[in-house]
């Protein structure tokens, strides 16, 4: 897509860790300056795997509190199972939709990831804790969620490990959405929640059309938890890392500031 195509959007959409940043790794400066120049002029959704908190700690408590630009940022976490805007006139965030798991639903996935992963024929191994309870997703990590991310890459690199884990769920768990994510994680969500679903609530809740919206991640490929995202038909841009965002992001905002300042002397 052409730079001059990307700006006409009126919504940008980011997948968050291998996008934005490292996993695990706060959004450093340059990408959070260039998200503030991109937010004067655009509405930006994440849309992640992972949770609110994390996503708040390592991405929205960075930025400035300016709440003009604040109210112009979206947050989709747990691949859109939950949704928060910022409330100008309050000063807060408030969630428009969550849609938690019980307790009881909770202690049935875990139990059958174990189950699954023992049929498998992989070792419980974990460095740091396996399961991450995000509320609205159980999210398993193969190796621990505190593994090295080089050991985590290295392991399960053509997510077929992975994939033969997920064979094994989707027979206990077929009333749930079961996502390979990130190098070493299985996601488990309620039944069709992807990053897919959450472009749609994104235009049900904000009114724009699928050609309003540009989404831009690192996992499009297909089996990728953004390939849903493609799916939708949404134009969609493939990244490689935070580096590539970056420079693609330079150029966008360059010729943003280009446009307004053009028609602000018209």
């Amino acid at each position: 897509m052409e730079i001059h195509e990307m700006i006409s959007k009126s919504i940008f959409v980011f997948d968050f860790n291998g996008t934005l940043t490292v996993s695990k790794n706060p959004v450093d400066k340059e990408m959070l300056q260039l998200m503030v120049r991109l937010l004067k002029y655009k509405d930006v959704a994440i849309v992640s795997g992972r949770d609110i908190r994390y996503i708040h700690d390592l991405f929205i408590d960075l930025l400035p509190k300016d709440a003009k630009l604040l109210s112009r940022l979206m947050v989709m976490p747990t691949y859109g199972s939950a949704f928060y805007r910022f409330e100008p006139s309050s000063g807060q965030w408030i969630e428009v939709y969550s849609h938690r798991l019980s307790e009881e639903e909770k202690g049935k996935i875990i139990g059958a990831i174990r189950e699954s992963v023992m049929k498998a024929g992989f070792q419980e191994n974990f460095i740091g804790e396996a399961f991450e309870d995000r509320d609205t997703q159980i999210a398993f990590s193969a190796l621990g969620h505190d593994a090295p991310l080089e050991l985590k890459k290295a392991w399960d690199p053509d997510n077929r490990k992975r994939a033969i884990i997920k064979s094994f769920l989707t027979q206990t768990l077929g009333e749930y959405e079961i996502t390979i994510g990130g190098p070493t994680g299985i996601d488990v969500n309620r039944k069709g929640i992807t990053k897919g679903f959450a472009i749609r609530q994104l235009m049900e809740k904000t009114g724009c059309r699928l050609d309003d919206i540009v989404f831009i991640g690192d996992a499009l490929f297909e089996h990728g938890n953004d390939y849903p995202v493609k799916e939708t038909g949404v134009d969609c841009i493939e990244v490689k890392d935070p580096a590539h965002v970056k420079k693609l992001l330079g150029e966008v905002v360059s010729a943003l500031e280009v446009k307004y300042a053009q028609e602000e002397r018209a």
